[in-house]
């Protein structure tokens, strides 16, 4: 494989985790973010996580992960970014897993493997404004 060809490939696995952060939170801003939250409640009212603790998640999951997904498409602040993701799906994990919702778990799961591939091939992140503006690696 050239490395042309490796830049290419995380380029577009960076650009793909990005876009799906973005498109998790856009719905949710047109659809009320408020009713979103209100809906998480509801549904962890049979766990053991306090509400006040669901109440503040829920408010600001849409927020976090709207800033992830802009962060990893446009390869701002990558390195940091990855890791932000991988401990927020950490979180959604533990939340999902107290529902016993274990379908969503494995789709969270797959998503961790995408995210601990671009830390792991970091060194591929030529295009994106961490390289290309600051000149960091």
């Amino acid at each position: 494989m050239k490395t042309t060809d490796q830049f290419l490939a995380y380029l577009l696995l960076r650009l793909t985790m990005g876009v799906c952060f973005i498109f998790h939170a856009i719905p949710r801003f047109f659809a009320g973010a408020g009713d979103f939250r209100d809906k998480m409640v509801a549904d962890f009212a049979k766990t053991p996580i306090p509400a006040p603790l669901v109440y503040v998640y829920g408010t600001t999951l849409t927020y976090v992960e709207l800033i992830i997904g802009i962060l990893l498409t446009i390869g701002l602040f990558t390195r940091y970014t990855l890791v932000a993701a991988m401990l927020l799906m950490m979180s959604l994990m533990v939340g999902t897993s107290f529902q016993q919702k274990w379908d969503v778990v494995g789709t969270q799961l797959v998503y961790s493997v995408i995210l601990f591939i671009l830390v792991w091939t970091q060194q591929a992140n030529l295009y994106s404004v961490d390289r290309t503006m600051l000149g960091r690696e």
